[in-house]
């Protein structure tokens, strides 16, 4: 695990209202499916983020935690 990418993931969920796993895949140039591990890695360390589908959809982190 890259704890850099991870901790960049992070700053860009909070920079950004919503993201999708594809700008994070090519920011971080890894693969969509590696964006996907980081995120559960991050969710399972108590970080909220959610994910929606559909043509609005992306990837959010929640506002209920204080930065």
């Amino acid at each position: 695990m890259h704890i850099d990418i991870m901790f960049g993931i992070l700053l860009t969920l909070i920079r950004h209202k919503q993201t999708t796993a594809k700008y994070l895949a090519s920011k971080f140039e890894i693969s969509e499916r590696t964006v996907y591990r980081y995120l559960t890695v991050l969710d399972s360390n108590n970080i909220p983020i959610t994910t929606k589908r559909g043509k609005n959809g992306g990837i959010i982190l929640n506002n209920s935690i204080p930065l």
